[in-house]
């Protein structure tokens, strides 16, 4: 058995509700552990541990690496010191968003992470443009695992390992860190939907290792798995969109919210930097990502993709629907045309002579007058 199927197996362990659907479709990720209300919880309540492994992970070699990829993403690379990360857009030459990337600048390579099954094509569009460029690109998915530790503990857990003796300060920072297994430890601190979050990448002996000291019974902090559902649902409620899910490959970068963090408008050429930059000295974007209060008389959720409706006229859809424990009601992410797209804003679900009205918040969900925060 090989060391990543002994995580797996491992991982399988952690279960305690056994069944088909605690894994999903891919066999990659649980999608629950213990019982949801726990795993949603945990973000509250101490520590939740999150497996990252099914996620892409390839490394960038050679010495042109960083001028290479600054050549291919929406931000600024060039600048960044080493033991940094950035997060960017990969867009094609119309602008459209082929992946969203996190970046970190490690010492002797550039390390890329993104969402599972993407892999294959971000290497080829990568490869594309490499011509005489002293760059190698590693598919590293194979040798190396990664987890999250997340949550109000999840700097004292961390810390409570004896191989662990600090953690990046800043957001995004990376620090490499030597083990008794003569190979290092990658710490990135990457918070998610709003807790205090950190990543750690490690060959999969060795992540196994460091999962085993955080789960053992006589542990003080008592971490919580937590799964591919209640992930979901604190995405969801913090407003970030994902990556074949809330934007695709039909998604201008801009559209998708991705320019708070991940676009530099002062950087050089890139891939698609000229439609980017069109976008932003002649107007906004036809559509943009919004957060949407669905009426409380639904019982089940709309279906994703559902449209959205101003008068007669088609004018967005939803992309992400639940019903959130956190505001007690029917919450979803989608887009809407910039003439209708302004908080407080009522869209007609599902047909232009529906009797159910969808109204549009700002990201992350806002309360709304007339509406609360429920």
């Amino acid at each position: 058995m090989s060391s990543k199927e002994n995580w797996n197996s491992w991982l399988n362990e952690q279960i305690e509700s056994k069944g088909d659907t605690d894994w999903d479709e891919s066999g990659s990720s649980p999608r629950l552990f213990t019982d949801i209300d726990s795993e949603y919880q945990a973000f509250d309540n101490g520590v939740g541990l999150i497996s990252q492994s099914s996620r892409g992970r390839i490394c960038l070699l050679g010495e042109d690496r960083i001028r290479f990829l600054n050549g291919q993403v929406t931000n600024q690379l060039e600048s960044l010191p080493t033991g940094y990360g950035v997060t960017a857009g990969l867009v094609n030459s119309k602008g459209k968003l082929e992946a969203d990337l996190n970046i970190y600048i490690l010492k002797d390579e550039i390390l890329i992470d993104f969402e599972p099954g993407l892999t294959e094509k971000v290497v080829q569009r990568l490869e594309k443009y490499i011509i005489a460029d002293d760059v190698e690109i590693v598919d590293v998915s194979d040798d190396y695992g990664s987890m999250s530790l997340i949550g109000s503990q999840a700097k004292a857990a961390l810390l409570s390992h004896p191989e662990i003796q600090s953690v990046p300060d800043t957001e995004l920072g990376v620090l490499s860190i030597p083990t008794e297994l003569e190979s290092e430890l990658v710490l990135i601190r990457r918070s998610r939907w709003g807790f205090e979050a950190y990543d750690l990448l490690a060959p999969w002996d060795e992540l196994l290792k460091l999962a085993e000291h955080w789960t053992q019974p006589a542990t003080q902090f008592n971490p919580t798995w937590i799964g591919q559902i209640a992930q979901e649902q604190r995405r969801i409620e913090a407003g970030w969109p994902r990556y074949g899910v809330d934007m695709n490959e039909s998604n201008l970068a801009p559209e998708t919210g991705l320019e708070k963090s991940g676009i530099s408008y002062n950087k050089g050429c890139y891939i698609g930097q000229e439609v980017i930059a069109r976008i932003r000295t002649y107007g906004q974007v036809a559509k943009s990502l919004r957060g949407f209060w669905l009426p409380e008389e639904i019982t089940e959720a709309p279906e994703p993709g559902v449209e959205l409706f101003n008068g007669a006229r088609k004018v967005g859809y939803l992309t992400s629907v639940l019903k959130s424990p956190k505001y007690g009601r029917w919450i979803a992410l989608g887009y809407a045309r910039k003439e209708c797209n302004q908080p407080g804003s009522k869209l007609k679900l599902g047909s232009a002579d529906s009797d159910l009205d969808a109204t549009i918040v700002s990201l992350p969900f806002e309360p709304v007058q007339g509406l609360g925060a429920v």
